[in-house]
Parts: structure tokens; C-alpha cells; sequence
């Protein structure tokens, strides 16, 4: 978790990217997994 952590701290000015990234990859794993 430390390594992980710490390409966060690294990529904090693409965080806004990032948070797109995760959007797109939930609203995808929605989309394959409907509840």
C-alpha cells in the first residue's frame, strides 16, 4: 500500500483525471454487473 500511496502523492495534480477515471471504470463495472 506504501508504493501505492505514494504514486498517489506523486500524481496529486492529475487527480482530477484521475477521478474521471474512476467514474468511467464504476459506471462500467455498473453497466457489466447491473444490481
Amino acid at each position: 500500500m506504501t508504493a501505492y500511496a505514494g504514486m498517489l502523492n506523486q500524481t496529486q495534480r492529475m487527480d482530477t483525471t484521475a477521478a474521471i477515471a474512476v467514474a468511467l471504470t464504476v459506471v462500467g463495472w455498473a453497466s457489466a454487473f447491473p444490481a
